[in-house]
C-alpha cells in the first residue's frame, strides 16, 4: 500500500496518523498484511508507475508485489480503504478480512476472559489455584497459536 500525501500540507512524521480513516481499526488490521508506504506527491509524481494513478491528493494506492497498482482509493474513508484492501486480498489469498475481524474480536474476548480468571488465583485455595494455573497455561498456550495463526496468509491454488 503507498499513501500519498501532499508534503507542503503535512509534516511527514505525521501524514498517516492526521487521515481518520487509516486510523480505524478494520483498516489497522487489514494494513497488517501489506508492506506499508508512505510518499510526497511531488515524488509520486516523478515516478512513471504511480504517476497514472495520482489524481488527487491525499490517495492511497494498492499494489501488487510486483509493483502493479490495483486500486487507487481518492477519496480517503474507512469503507472505501477497507474494500480496497480487501479486494487486493481475495485476488490472491484465501484470507476473507471479514473474518479475520471477527477471529480477532473473539481472541480478544478470551484474552479477557483468560486474565479475568488470573486476577482470581490469588484468592484460592492452594489445591484449587495450582490446577487452575496448570488449565490457565493450557488455555494461554492454545489462544497464542489462534493468535499467531490469524495473520498468516494463505495463497490461492
Amino acid at each position: 500500500m503507498i499513501y500519498v500525501y501532499d508534503a507542503a500540507d503535512v509534516d511527514a512524521r505525521y501524514a498517516i496518523e492526521s487521515e481518520k480513516a487509516l486510523a480505524d481499526e478494520r483498516v489497522l488490521v487489514g494494513a497488517r498484511f501489506f508492506d506499508c508506504v508512505r510518499i510526497g506527491a511531488e515524488q509520486a509524481r516523478a515516478d512513471v508507475t504511480l504517476k497514472a494513478h495520482i489524481k488527487s491528493v491525499p490517495c492511497l494506492l494498492v499494489a501488487q508485489p510486483n509493483g502493479a497498482v490495483t486500486r487507487s482509493v481518492r477519496r480517503l474513508s474507512a469503507p472505501a480503504v477497507f474494500g480496497a484492501i480487501s479486494s487486493a486480498m481475495r485476488k490472491d489469498f484465501r484470507n476473507c478480512l471479514a473474518t479475520t475481524l471477527k477471529k480477532q474480536k473473539e481472541c480478544l474476548k478470551a484474552r479477557a476472559r483468560l486474565d479475568r480468571q488470573r486476577a482470581r488465583l490469588p484468592r484460592m485455595r492452594e489445591s484449587k489455584r495450582i490446577k487452575a494455573e496448570q488449565k490457565l497455561q493450557l488455555e494461554d498456550r492454545a489462544l497464542k497459536a489462534r493468535e499467531e495463526a490469524l495473520y498468516v496468509l494463505k495463497p490461492k491454488k
